[in-house]
C-alpha cells in the first residue's frame, strides 16, 4: 500500500519554490487524488536575511485501516 501523501516531498518541494520560484511564508500541498484519499500537508517557512531558517511541515490525516502484525 501506498501512503497518499509524503511530507518529505512536500518539505523539498516548497524549498525549492522558496528559492527559485516565489517567497511565500506557506506552501499548501494537495496529494492523493489518484488514490482516492486527498491529503493536504501544509509546509510553513521562516526566513531571515534572505534565507531559510525553519521549516515546519504538517497536515491532516485519518485512520484508514488497523492490523496487527504477530
Amino acid at each position: 500500500d501506498e501512503e497518499s501523501a509524503t511530507g518529505t516531498a512536500s518539505c523539498a518541494l516548497a524549498s525549492y519554490l522558496f528559492r527559485h520560484y516565489k517567497k511565500k511564508a506557506e506552501y499548501v500541498f494537495e496529494q492523493g487524488y489518484n488514490l482516492g484519499q486527498v491529503s493536504r500537508i501544509v509546509v510553513r517557512v521562516v526566513e531571515a536575511n534572505d534565507e531559510i531558517q525553519e521549516i515546519f511541515v504538517g497536515g491532516y490525516g485519518y485512520l484508514v485501516c488497523e492490523k496487527v502484525i504477530e
